[in-house]
């Protein structure tokens, strides 16, 4: 499966590329086909009134965004393979107008259901969302500090660099050994830096391909001291894992589950790191300064994440900051 992706997406990241095999799975296993190959596709792709069944109930257009943009990748990679048939037939045109035709009826349905979610975006209510204040996300942070010293520091670290879930894939390393990896090694991991200086240096994130390795220092003077008591404290080593959840590197999806439920438990509120984003952005959107010194820091904070201002701005912030026509991002 992962060599079908490939050649229809070969720029996608390793993270990206796992979830398109995670999704692809999940959707094969919902049709009950047990005598079927996930790898035939001829033998499952064509039926989409199960299929839609699936996709039909997923709660949220952005989920459902991602299995019909599977779907069209699935089709494609099919609708190449066939076309690359020496011998043009009767049949042979008949299965590329049924290719067509399916692949067809999913752009079409990804258009229909962008469509939800430009309107879910214009009309949900910034209440909705949950976006605490500044203040009480620094309660929050607080109150972890005695049992939850994980996502204390995780906490922490996502109010000054508010970066995705990939911060639970962080490798500490020294500074001196990190320059001398590879440029494989760099681009495929994402390294806590200690020397001199403390960095979070990332290759491997969501916009990686567009936007390249990021390399930012810590610059809060307390935040660099919980990062070397945690360090301390849980016999970290050098060239392992920060952070390990159940005996085992924490993965992407553990971060995400455990920062919603100790931010539940705490002050009843789920937050993730997108949320978390949403409140550092909207805590600079209601600070009393001017609009371009406001788009200069959302500015700074995207490339931190690696995302653009106008994104930012689109689906962050709640009440647009204008931009000056002469400002470049």
């Amino acid at each position: 499966m992962e060599q079908i992706i490939k050649s229809v997406k070969p720029t996608l990241s390793a993270t990206s590329l796992k979830n398109y095999i995670t999704n692809i799975n999940k959707l094969h296993k919902s049709l009950q086909l047990k005598d079927t190959d996930i790898t035939n596709l001829n033998g499952w792709i064509f039926k989409r009134d199960k299929i839609m069944d699936f996709i039909n109930s997923l709660k949220t257009p952005n989920t459902r965004k991602t299995y019909i943009s599977n779907m069209i990748t699935l089709l494609k990679y099919n609708q190449n393979q066939n076309q690359n048939d020496k011998y043009l037939s009767f049949s042979f045109t008949f299965k590329i107008d049924k290719y067509n035709t399916e692949l067809q009826y999913y752009i079409q349905l990804a258009k229909d259901n962008q469509k939800n979610i430009a309107y879910t975006q214009k009309t949900n209510n910034p209440l909705e969302e949950k976006v605490i204040s500044m203040t009480e996300y620094n309660k929050l942070i607080s109150l972890t500090e005695t049992d939850y010293p994980r996502e204390h520091l995780q906490f922490s670290i996502l109010k000054e660099q508010p970066i995705r879930n990939e911060l639970s894939s962080l490798i500490l390393i020294k500074n001196a050994d990190y320059t001398k990896l590879s440029l494989k090694d760099r681009m495929e991991n994402n390294y806590l830096v200690l020397g001199q200086k403390i960095r979070i240096v990332r290759g491997n994130y969501k916009t990686a391909k567009l936007y390249g390795i990021k390399d930012k220092e810590i610059t809060n003077k307390k935040l660099k001291s919980l990062i070397r008591k945690y360090i301390k404290d849980n016999n970290i080593i050098f060239n392992s894992p920060l952070f390990i959840y159940k005996d085992k590197p924490q993965s992407q999806n553990d971060i995400s589950q455990r920062l919603s439920y100790v931010s539940n438990k705490l002050i009843n509120v789920k937050l993730s790191t997108s949320s978390i984003f949403k409140i550092i952005l909207n805590e600079v959107r209601n600070r009393n300064i001017d609009n371009q010194e406001k788009v200069d820091i959302i500015t700074e904070l995207g490339k931190i994440r690696g995302t653009d201002f106008t994104t930012l701005n689109n689906y962050y912030v709640f009440g647009k900051i204008d931009k000056l026509d002469n400002d470049s991002e």
